[in-house]
């Protein structure tokens, strides 16, 4: 049936794909992928309306698709919660580094800037977004850092939004990129090297709907600027605890989501309190 499916698929035969999906769910009510199948068929004849119901009904059976999350919120014209991370300017936070950091701490690379973010949809599906630039002040870092393998656990996907090389001049040399492998190329010390990227939930099971994350505003590296940001879906019981210090917490109230984000600026080495 999957086979007929995809065939009528990129025949657009669209109704007839709904067909055959209907005889599946009358033999495998709980069958979550076709669900899906259905969803975007009728979106594709535009029958919105059945679209979110399917979705939504597939998201019964299986809620720890973080993209049927998306596909939901946008049926109802409402955007990702992965728009609702600050989006990051490298050039402009390098700027501010290079103006306002100092340190004593001489390592193989100076961690400029790093931005952590996890999403948690009510079904309890989660994604995580990470934007980090590092200042590689030797050749050491360089080794270390060339090459990057951004893997995700098997219960994710991986997106690798963003990768380039940032001369001292300004100059920028987008990294080359094999899935989720990155490669820097022409480094020398001195160069910052940018990397953005998303990971979205596609599997899960029980254990799935206990969701955990630890986050660490101190480094062994120098390091200016952290961000770390939760975004919960409206529903969602959760609580924070923060260890050995504590930072104010910034809360936003978005569309059926909550933002809690906390910031740390170091304008000296790490043996300096945070901000």
């Amino acid at each position: 049936y999957r086979k007929i499916i995809n065939l009528l698929y990129r025949q657009k035969k669209y109704r007839e794909a709904i067909e055959v999906c209907n005889k599946i769910i009358s033999r495998r009510p709980s069958d979550y992928s076709t669900f899906n199948d259905l969803a975007v068929l009728h979106k594709l004849i535009g029958e919105e309306k059945k679209a979110l119901g399917y979705y939504e009904e597939s998201l019964q059976y299986f809620p720890f698709s973080f993209e049927v999350n998306e596909k939901i919120r946008e049926l109802k014209n409402l955007p990702s919660p992965t728009q609702y991370i600050p989006e990051t300017e490298p050039a402009e936070i390098i700027k501010e580094y290079e103006a306002a950091y100092s340190t004593e701490v001489k390592k193989p690379y100076d961690s400029v800037y790093e931005q952590n973010a996890l999403i948690i949809f009510k079904s309890m599906s989660q994604g995580n977004i990470h934007r980090y630039i590092l200042k590689l002040n030797d050749e050491s870092a360089i080794e270390g850092w060339q090459r990057l393998n951004l893997g995700a656990s098997e219960n994710m996907t991986i997106t690798v939004n963003e990768a380039k090389t940032i001369k001292k001049n300004g100059n920028k040399i987008n990294a080359e990129r094999y899935g989720a492998e990155v490669v820097f190329t022409n480094l020398e010390p001195g160069d910052y090297i940018y990397v953005a990227y998303t990971e979205k939930q596609v599997n899960g099971g029980k254990s799935s709907l206990f969701i955990s994350d630890t986050y660490t505003f101190d480094s062994y590296f120098p390091v200016y600027k952290l961000e770390y940001h939760l975004v919960v879906e409206d529903g969602v019981k959760f609580q924070t605890t923060f260890l050995n210090g504590s930072i104010d917490v910034q809360v936003k109230t978005l569309e059926g989501f909550k933002q809690h984000s906390w910031t740390a600026i170091r304008r000296r080495s790490l043996c300096h309190p945070l901000e």
